[in-house]
This record gives structure tokens, sequence and C-alpha cells, in this order.
């Protein structure tokens, strides 16, 4: 499984649509062990190239702080899962948290509202 994070300055963007980079890691479904990240720069703000460039570098899932709805139906098209309302921290302790079911995000229904909200757990599930 490989998962992707929107990152700035080695940490998660929480402006998922502005990030300069995405940090992708690999996960061995069957240890959770994680590898990477590999950095990619980001292509220009479109909904349509940014999913595309997610999935053709192989994401399955993409955590990240906040998103607008044309993305996150971009993402949806693609297959790829959503998760949001994660915090701005070091995008692989991200990871981590999300693997193991740890994660607290906020209320993922707010948008690009950042930090605001109820939060919530959210169980990693391999996928």
């Amino acid at each position: 499984m490989r998962i992707a994070v929107p990152v700035q300055e080695d940490r998660l963007n929480p402006h998922f649509g502005r990030s300069p980079a995405f940090a992708f890691f690999d996960v061995d479904p069957g240890t959770r062990q994680i590898t990477g990240p590999q950095i990619l720069p980001a292509p220009p703000h479109d909904h349509g190239a940014l999913a595309a460039f997610i999935k053709e570098n192989g994401a399955a899932v993409v955590i990240a702080g906040g998103m607008g709805p044309g993305m996150r139906h971009a993402l949806d098209r693609e297959g790829i899962t959503v998760v949001l309302g994660a915090p701005g921290i070091d995008p692989e302790e991200v990871v981590r948290q999300y693997l193991d079911g740890t994660l607290v995000t906020a209320d993922p229904g707010r948008g690009h509202d950042h930090g605001q909200g109820c939060c919530h757990r959210h169980a990693g599930e391999g996928r």
C-alpha cells in the first residue's frame, strides 16, 4: 500500500491544494513497516491534475488536513481513500498513527476549516 501526504517544511501541510510537495510512503501490509518517504514536487493546482498525480504515483490513501469538495470528488473518482482532519505534524508520524489506529482527526465535514470542530480517532485499516 502507498500513502500520500501533502507536505511543506517537513510537516503535513493543512492546505492540500497549496502544498509544494507530497510525501509518498510505502507500507508493507503484512508488517505495517513504513518505507520512504519519496518526496515529489506537486503539479500546478488543478483538481484533475493533482488526483492524477497521486494516482500515477501509486497512492491508495491520502491523509490530509483539509480539502475542498472538488478535490475530494476528484480523488474519489480515482478510487483513492481520503482521510481528512489530520494534524500538521511530521508526515511519517501521521502515517504511523493512521496505521496504528491512533490518528486523531478534526471533523472532516468542515472542509477547509482547519483545527476546528470535534475530534475523533481514525482506525487505520491497512487498505
